[in-house]
Formats: C-alpha cells, structure tokens, sequence
C-alpha cells in the first residue's frame, strides 16, 4: 500500500496534451539523483503536471517535451525561480492578457 506524503515535481507547461512528454524528463532527472518515493527496488518519482491549451498561439509544433524538461531541471534554482522566470513571464502573459505593452 502506497503512502506517499507529498510530490517531488510539479511542472507547468504548454503544448495542451503534447506537452505532457516533459513530466519524464522530470522523472528521469529525479531517478538519477534518487528521488522519488521508495517502493522497496526504486525510488518512483511523483510528479504532477498540467498543461495548458495554447496551441492557437505561435506554432501548433512547438511543444515541450522530455529533453526541454530535462534541461530545465539542471537550469533550475530556487534563488532565480521567480526574479528571473515567473516574474517576467507573468508580467509579459497579463499585459498580453489586458492588451497593454509590457516594460
């Protein structure tokens, strides 16, 4: 019986239902570093994921998948999550959102 107590990853991405290719390369990067919740031969790791629709916006093909997941699991740090990824990105999506030019 599984008794997990929390998650090891969450991802975000684009790509609606193709972007869902970018939670394994999360789990591999975890499984190399032995994370995950421990089943006795492994160590599995929990990741959750949602996608969102936005294949009518720029090219339908770009989409994430696994080796782009991968690569920003090594590029991540807590110091510069939000001062240099969500800080922009979210203020460049509401001016997009409210039509008004972003600084």
């Amino acid at each position: 019986m599984a008794d997990a107590k929390g998650i090891h990853a969450l991802v975000l991405s684009g790509g609606s239902a193709f972007g869902l290719d970018a939670a394994g390369g999360v789990m591999k990067y975890l499984e190399e570093r032995d994370i995950g919740f421990d089943v006795g031969v492994t160590k599995v790791p929990l990741v959750v994921q949602s996608c969102i629709f936005d294949l009518v916006i720029g090219d339908k093909n770009a989409r994430p998948d696994g080796k782009m997941a991968y690569k920003a699991c090594e590029n991540a740090s807590y110091d510069t999550f939000y001062r240099e990824i969500m800080e922009p990105e979210w203020a460049q999506q509401s001016a997009n959102i409210w039509g008004v030019s972003a600084a």
